[in-house]
């Protein structure tokens, strides 16, 4: 008999309801969104709301298994998106100050009982048994939250409640400085606007056959498949074959999967920015209505151009008399990137300067240094789009390998040393890629080839040795919590993991399970270590600073360079460090006017009217403003620099969207702050005011607190006066009166 299948378009408000319990088996895999996910589904609903709050906005499939009459359904596909989403809901909810609104938000959420009926209230979304509990008490119960996303938080006992803990948090910093209305339109659109496309099937087999098909053959409609219908429709009859031919050549050659991407980038080509909608809607709009009546024209000079130049690509397949096989080394370092967003500006450059390879060659020696470093500095989806947005603008205004959005400010070059002098090896999509640029370095070998069908990272001194190991007489636990994973005693191997062979001592290690078949090793860094007698504190020392003046040299990071003294500008009414008006290059001007259009856009007139008083008092201290080059316009507050450090230093920086960074990782390598007592005596002074809580664990990074801790006057006023005392010990340092401005150097 067959099955009976149903798919039908479902508002948030008709899933989340009495018509569906759902449900997580216990075989399904746990919840394993991480924060970069979790931002990039609100990035998207953020752009949805700004260009389309009441169009309708669609967020995927779910596959379900349900029987016709029952409420009652397992989730096979889907539980990853509706977890997050029930995140999201129950902070507006837990924000709201519109009683209506958050009771319309925890219907959603929970399923309210009868009293009279004897039924018990319980959640619409039930998780996999072990973790059900922690979800319901922290985020579905009504002031659960708040415990959640407090510090230390509570005692999570798996990476799912980890997971859920972050996303939680993220969410409810960020939505914590929105204004009330905003936050009650994004509420809006996720319960009105935002449509899945329910799958349900009686039956758990062909629920996975679904899976399968849905998510492995990709033979549905496509959005390419409509887009050919309108361009070849209106090709006159008598060309309509031939350009047919050529459409349907170019699909063959790049593949269906490949050529869906090619139109994703095309668009990205045209727009330069991330798509706020579906594909469907964005490139008839942003490039087939440039040729309206003209689809000859589109498929000679867009499609088939591009096509060939993705090939390319795709393939590392350019030609040239001389040059070429430069050009295709970087291609191929590119393509061991976890994502594609620098194909756009790379098909670009293949397209316009397809005949000038040594233009090529500079061209992607910079873009793979700036791709390079938005991994590592993890920056997210949202803003590394609208990065590789500006480099677009910026190519096509004519700016060429002068492009600014293709260079690394020296705060970006200082940002990415110190994140690969840090715990590299806890950042699992920077790890592989830095190894292998490392190993292609050391190797002395541009462009070797790692075919290996498998590449692991590995630590030579273990994560967790015997309490006999002799390990633990070489290294003490504090230097064992330092060094275990940094770059320095991290290798690569071309085997699954040992966890029985991770814990030898170095001798039996090395020989056991870092050496291949016959005797060879696959990868320059791990012979490194197969010719070494011991392995110590001292050595790694040495191998850290050899590998990081590496990685310096191959990516070209001299943040100290002068070239850069002069992009710190004093902006704040336009004093300089006299007390003399000055006037800021257009581009801060430019900067400064954004961040404080973000700001107004994002918080409440009483937070931004807070942040104006604290950037004023900044300024009658001495010190000034620099404003950052992303999307999102950051706001450095640069402190008077009579020690000279040529980067400059600075305590604080403030984005738009609703959060302070206190940037103890780079207060760790500057003058008075290089000690961790003085940092820690920062980070106590900063916690008295309400609403800080930067644990001491965090001396060596770059904790948040929301700018609404600024919002009272009383609390205002004192992160005031702890600035005043960060510049009073930068001033005694020098051997200054504290409170004397000096010049900014």
């Amino acid at each position: 008999m067959v099955k009976k299948l149903e798919a039908h378009e479902r508002q948030i408000s008709k899933v989340l309801c009495s018509d569906y319990d759902l449900t997580v088996p216990a075989y399904q895999r746990p919840y394993a969104w991480e924060p970069e996910q979790a931002q990039e589904l609100l990035d998207d609903l953020v752009l949805a709301l700004d260009h389309s709050p009441e169009e309708p906005y669609f967020l995927g499939s779910i596959v379900l298994v349900k029987k016709d009459e029952s409420p009652d359904c397992d989730i096979i596909d889907g539980q990853q998106r509706l977890t997050t989403l029930t995140i999201l809901l129950a902070v507006l909810r837990e924000l709201s100050l519109n009683k209506n609104i958050a009771d319309g938000l925890d219907k959603r959420i929970l399923e309210p009982g009868d009293d009279l009926q004897d039924i018990e209230t319980k959640p619409r979304l039930a998780l996999r048994p072990r973790d059900r509990v922690f979800f319901r008490k922290h985020v579905q119960e009504p002031g659960g939250l708040h415990a959640l996303v407090a510090e230390p938080g509570p005692i999570t006992t798996n990476d799912a409640q980890v997971a859920l803990r972050a996303n939680a948090k993220i969410y409810y910093d960020l939505l914590s400085g929105w204004t009330d209305n905003r936050r009650t339109a994004l509420a809006k659109l996720v319960d009105k606007w935002t449509y899945l496309v329910v799958v349900t099937t009686p039956d758990l087999d062909s629920a996975h056959r679904i899976f399968s098909v849905m998510n492995d053959r990709g033979l549905d409609l496509r959005p390419t498949d409509n887009f050919k219908a309108r361009v070849i429709g209106e090709i006159p009859e008598a060309d309509r074959s031939y350009y047919n031919g050529k459409w349907e050549d170019a699909e063959q050659e790049l593949g269906r999967d490949a050529f869906s991407s090619l139109f994703a980038h095309i668009r990205m080509i045209f727009a330069k920015q991330r798509a706020p909608r579906e594909l469907l809607r964005e490139f008839p709009e942003q490039v087939l209505d440039h040729y309206s009546k003209r689809s000859k024209e589109f498929v000679d000079d867009i499609l088939e151009p591009y096509a060939d130049a993705y090939a390319v690509l795709l393939g590392q397949s350019y030609k040239a008399n001389t040059g070429a096989e430069a050009v295709n080394l970087w291609l191929k370092r590119l393509a061991q990137l976890d994502n594609v967003d620098w194909q756009p500006p790379a098909l670009w450059a293949l397209r316009k300067h397809g005949n000038d390879p040594q233009w090529l060659v500079r061209f992607l020696t910079d873009l793979e240094r700036l791709a390079a470093s938005l991994l590592i500095r993890r920056v997210g989806p949202t803003e590394r789009q609208q990065r590789y947005g500006l480099l677009l603008r910026a190519l096509e205004g004519g700016s060429g390998l002068r492009a600014q959005p293709l260079a690394l400010s020296d705060l970006e070059q200082a940002d990415m040393l110190r994140l690969l002098g840090g715990e590299i090896y806890q950042q699992a999509r920077v790890r592989r890629y830095v190894l292998l640029r490392l190993d292609e370095e050391l190797a002395n070998a541009p462009g070797v080839s790692y075919d290996h069908k498998i590449i692991t990272v590995e630590h030579v001194l273990p994560q967790n040795p015997s309490a006999s190991s002799t390990w633990r007489r070489v290294f003490n636990d504090r230097q064992r919590a330092y060094w275990t994973h940094r770059i320095a005693n991290l290798v690569l191997l071309n085997r699954t993991k040992n966890a029985q062979a991770q814990n030898y001592d170095f001798a039996v290690k090395k020989e056991k399970y870092f050496t291949g078949k016959k005797g060879v090793v696959a990868f320059a860094l791990t012979s490194q270590v197969i010719n070494l007698r011991d392995w110590t504190p001292e050595l790694l020392e040495q191998r850290q600073r050899a590998a990081m003046q590496l990685l310096a040299d191959t990516w070209n990071l001299n943040a100290g360079s002068d070239e850069h003294e002069s992009s710190v500008e004093p902006l704040i009414a336009g004093r300089g460090t006299d007390g003399v008006a000055t006037t800021p290059d257009d581009d801060q001007n430019a900067r400064r006017q954004s961040f404080f259009d973000q700001l107004a856009e994002r918080q409440k007139p009483e937070i931004c009217a807070a942040v104006e008083r604290v950037l004023v008092a900044w300024a009658e201290m001495g010190g000034y403003l620099h404003f950052g080059v992303g999307a999102e316009t950051s706001c450095f507050l640069m402190a008077p620099n009579p020690l000279g450090h040529r980067s400059g230093i600075w305590p604080l920086t403030m984005y738009p969207s609703g959060r302070c960074e206190v940037v103890f990782q780079y207060l760790a390598v500057r003058e008075p702050f290089d000690d961790p007592q003085l940092r820690d005596s920062l980070r106590r002074r900063l916690n008295s005011v309400t609403a800080v809580a930067l644990p001491a664990s965090k001396i060596e990074f770059r904790p948040s607190f929301p700018l609404n801790a600024l919002g009272v006057d009383e609390q205002r006023d004192i992160l005031i006066k702890q600035l005043a005392w960060f510049v009073d010990q930068i001033h005694l340092a020098a051997g200054c009166a504290p409170g004397q401005p000096r010049d900014v150097g």
